[in-house]
């Protein structure tokens, strides 16, 4: 009995030592299917307009101001010309820091001109 006891501690032990601290929820405002997305330099893949992703495999991130520390998420509109497609912009580096846990929600949002279209971080604005 005894002996039981100790396995299933160690079972416990394990599992909250392995559980996943770091929790992001990315919604598509953007009104089109997004593809190829990114999160700083982690690739989420695929999320459908005015849907959602939760995303678990990031271990940690870099970020400034509750937002990643890269000010434009990656992601391609299909057959829409993307603004200055290289740019990937990040403010300075004041205030930056690696984040490995907590619960993050953020939308994904387009500002469209002649140019390009641009992808930009906004805080979700909840249920």
């Amino acid at each position: 009995m005894k002996g039981l006891l100790i396995i299933c501690l160690i079972a416990l032990v394990s599992l909250k030592g392995n559980a996943q601290s770091l929790k992001i929820r990315v919604y598509n405002k953007t009104g089109f299917d997004l593809d190829s997305v990114t999160i700083s330099k982690n690739y989420i893949g695929k999320i459908p307009k005015d849907s959602s992703k939760l995303v678990l495999s990031i271990q940690g991130i870099e970020m400034q101001d509750e937002f990643p520390f890269i000010i434009q998420p990656g992601g391609i509109i299909k057959n829409k010309k993307k603004f200055r497609d290289s740019a990937r912009h990040t403010y300075c580096g004041t205030g930056v820091e690696m984040v490995e846990s907590g619960n993050f929600e953020w939308d994904i949002k387009l500002l469209e001109k002649d140019s390009g279209y641009f992808l930009y971080w906004d805080k979700h604005a909840g249920r």
